[in-house]
């Protein structure tokens, strides 16, 4: 299969921690080397256009492995789409469905959803609620979760307001901590300080093990329900950074680092136990007085 770009993705794996050498894998995100980045989430209730039974269907679990690895910007994906280039399918089950995010390095982002059996591309600015907040979470579909962030800053804009920043992990209290959080920020000084502050935000939607209250956990799940891996992607130095819910220790990746003419798929199981698990901090110590 001929690609225009390289990219780091991340994946389903099979029990040996790597892909099943035999089927295409579930490709749940990533970062490629023009600074694209696409990240898939559950929606429930999704409602997926039907098959055309052609070279144009697109199996939804295959969605952000044919915009990285095809694709430069949004507005490169989201014209195809809107050409009917392709037609992603999937599962008609109420209970599963996704949607999806994508960014890059110009700073646009559209949300991609499916939604009564037709195929909707939102154009998200982050531009305080003018098209979006450039937060996304679960269901329902996007545009709701934008009408409600500017809900409750209406509320908050009252003369006697009353409102409390929400504080479970539900998918609409998510995006509204999220925008607000984000809102909040100063102007980051350095590189540092901007990926800390991602890493903050990231830690106020995290879910920890076990039997958390007020996440959106349906029949089955159980202690499965939680933040198995959290990634920040740095679109203009094509850096991937992730942490894991048994290594909590940034990973770093700079695909030029990794990605070069000719090579081939090579896998790195992210829940790897030889990635470091912590820095050892004896080399600080000073004498002090």
């Amino acid at each position: 299969m001929s690609t225009r770009y390289g990219a780091m993705l991340f994946t389903c794996f099979n029990g040996s921690g790597y892909p099943a050498p035999s089927a295409l894998p579930t490709v749940t995100g990533g970062l490629n080397e023009a600074g694209l980045s696409c990240d898939s989430q559950t929606m429930l209730h999704t409602v997926y256009p039907p098959k055309t039974n052609s070279s144009r269907d697109l199996d939804v679990r295959q969605f952000c492995g044919w915009a990285l690895l095809n694709f430069g910007s949004v507005l490169e994906v989201k014209a195809a789409l809107e050409r009917g280039d392709v037609v992603v399918w999937g599962t008609t089950q109420p209970d599963s469905g996704t949607h999806f995010s994508l960014r890059d390095a110009h700073q646009r982002s559209i949300v991609v959803e499916f939604v009564d059996g037709l195929t909707a591309v939102h154009l998200d600015g982050n531009d305080n609620g003018i098209t979006g907040f450039g937060v996304m979470t679960n269901q329902p579909p996007w545009p709701w979760h934008v009408q409600n962030v500017k809900h409750y800053r209406w509320k908050e804009s009252l003369a006697r307001p009353a409102v409390a920043l929400p504080g479970g992990f539900y998918p609409d209290e998510r995006f509204i901590r999220v925008s607000m959080l984000k809102a909040a920020l100063p102007n980051p000084e350095t590189y540092q300080q901007a990926i800390a502050q991602a890493v903050g935000v990231l830690n106020s939607v995290t879910v920890p093990v076990g039997d958390q209250v007020g996440t959106d956990s349906g029949p089955g799940e159980g202690k499965g329900d939680y933040t198995h891996y959290g990634v920040i992607y740095d679109h203009l130095q094509r850096v991937v950074y992730w942490r894991t819910a048994t290594n909590q220790n940034l990973q770093q990746v700079r695909l030029g680092d990794v990605l070069h003419a000719g090579m081939g798929p090579s896998a790195i199981p992210i829940m790897e136990n030889s990635l470091l698990f912590a820095n050892n901090a004896v080399h600080a110590f000073r004498p002090v007085g």
